[in-house]
């Protein structure tokens, strides 16, 4: 079944702005670079201005701008720190100024940009008790400054300059909080309604592999019971059964019982919704000769020769399977699309690998019975996840057969 569900995208200026769900907002690369940019180029400023228009010596010009254009990048990554070196590169930069020179003191124009970037910067990913300190302590630093100059160094007025300062800051930091909680708000809302789209199509697959599995129960686990039960009771409803017959007939019983034991533990699997449910074992190598033995039963020559141990201790849990499974199958091919033919079953396990190797004579009549293919796709898939390899293909003497390679232990990347 196809989900009817339409996982909503979140909109592209989120992934500018907040590239996942509880990430700060400005963790976008390119943000951090515009930030980077603009410290670098308000730094070159603030560097050139403070000695030529304030007089303020080259040395210390370049400590404050060192120290404030530092602030703005330490607000990405260490909040509380750009708060405390702001405040420090402020209160160096009002005495540092101090004059009659007629441009804005306290508080220089380019020092005004910086602390409102930082501020802003701060605004957007913290809560709002650090950009409203960094705000805060950058106008109570220059306030005080400037009063105790103007009251014991006669400086010019800092009224309107400082007015200027502090409504800037406090709309910066004011439109910051409300941009971070707009965002936050909208980002954690688009969260829940991709969990709420998820759940609902995790209970659609739910749903659809319970229909499959009433399907399965309801059609195949029955016909498989039928048909065990009618093979097993044969030699009691009909009088003088063959006992190569009735042998045959328990191989049929035998096969229709372990297919339904399977069956069950499909329904199982596809029943669950957590993968807690216990599962009975699945089989391993060890029982490739009862498969053999049962394809025997069949009336069918089948050779079987090993080289080594077919022991479970050295295979993973999935590689037995696999291999189990790749025997089980191409046997049935055999079965199903060569009959009257031999087969000869080959396994060689080495210190590395078990090699698989299963190939049925030249049959003298050919099956008609259609193939869908998903038999050989499911060899390769199982090979491919035990980290080995099928080959299958006709002989030179017209058979079949059927070569896989696979690791004892499938490594671990």
């Amino acid at each position: 079944m196809k989900s009817t569900v339409t996982r909503r995208r979140r909109p592209g200026w989120f992934d500018a702005v907040m590239p996942q769900p509880g990430a700060p907002l400005m963790s976008g690369r390119w943000l951090m670079i515009l930030v980077i940019i603009a410290a670098v180029a308000l730094a070159a400023l603030n560097a050139s201005l403070l000695p030529a228009v304030y007089g303020v010596l080259v040395p210390i010009a370049f400590l404050i701008t060192a120290l404030h254009s530092a602030s703005l990048l330490l607000a990405l990554t260490r909040p509380w720190l750009a708060v405390a070196s702001s405040t420090i590169s402020v209160a160096a930069t009002v005495p540092a100024t101090l004059g009659d020179h007629g441009p804005p003191w306290p508080v220089p124009v380019v020092t005004l940009i910086l602390v409102t970037l930082i501020s802003l910067v701060l605004a957007v990913r913290e809560t709002w008790p650090l950009p409203v300190a960094a705000a805060g302590g950058a106008a109570l630093v220059a306030s005080a400054w400037g009063l105790l100059l103007r009251l014991f160094a006669g400086a010019p007025a800092i009224g309107a300059n400082l007015i200027t300062f502090a409504s800037i800051l406090a709309l910066v930091v004011a439109f910051g909080i409300v941009v971070r909680q707009w965002v936050s708000s909208r980002s954690a809302a688009l969260h829940q309604l991709q969990r709420a789209e998820a759940e609902t199509e995790r209970r659609q697959v739910v749903e659809e592999r319970s229909r499959i599995a009433r399907e399965l129960h309801d059609v195949v686990a029955h016909s498989l019971s039928i048909i065990s039960i009618q093979a097993s009771t044969v030699q009691y409803r009909i009088p003088d059964v063959p006992p190569a017959v009735v042998t045959e007939l328990d191989g049929i019983t035998h096969s229709a019982r372990e297919a339904l034991v399977e069956m069950r533990g499909l329904l199982q699997v596809l029943r669950q919704e957590d993968g807690t449910v216990d599962l009975a074992p699945q089989p391993t190598v060890s029982r490739i000769p009862e498969l053999v033995e049962n394809t025997r039963r069949s009336a069918r020559t089948v050779h079987f020769e090993v080289t080594g141990q077919l022991d479970d201790g050295v295979f993973s849990e999935v590689n037995s399977l696999s291999a189990y499974r790749i025997v089980q199958e191409a046997l049935s091919n055999a079965v199903r699309h060569a009959p009257d033919t031999e087969i000869s079953v080959h396994l060689t396990v080495d210190p590395q690998a078990l090699t698989i190797h299963v190939e049925n004579t030249a049959p003298e009549r050919v099956s008609h019975q259609p193939g869908s293919g998903l038999g050989q796709r499911g060899m390769r898939e199982r090979a491919a996840a035990a980290g080995g390899t099928v080959r299958t293909g006709p002989t030179a003497e017209g058979g079949y057969a059927v070569h896989a390679v696979l690791p004892l232990r499938r490594a671990e990347h």
